[in-house]
């Protein structure tokens, strides 16, 4: 269990370093940054979720054999 949680915590760590660091190398000069970073934090979330996940079940599948 504890690896899958380091999966998550490592996948989400380095999405938001991404997600800041692009834009600041490509500054658009948006007004609605504050939307466009809750909707970004949102989806780094449920993305890191669904690796973590994708990475359970190539385990369960592996033992299986």
């Amino acid at each position: 269990m504890g690896r899958y949680v380091s999966i998550f915590f490592m996948t989400v760590f380095v999405a938001v370093a991404l997600f800041f660091t692009i834009p600041a190398l490509f500054s658009a000069g948006s007004s609605d940054i504050d939307l466009l970073v809750f909707i970004g934090m949102i989806l780094i979330i449920l993305v890191s979720f669904v690796i973590t996940q994708l990475f359970y079940i190539m385990d369960v599948l592996k033992k299986r054999k």
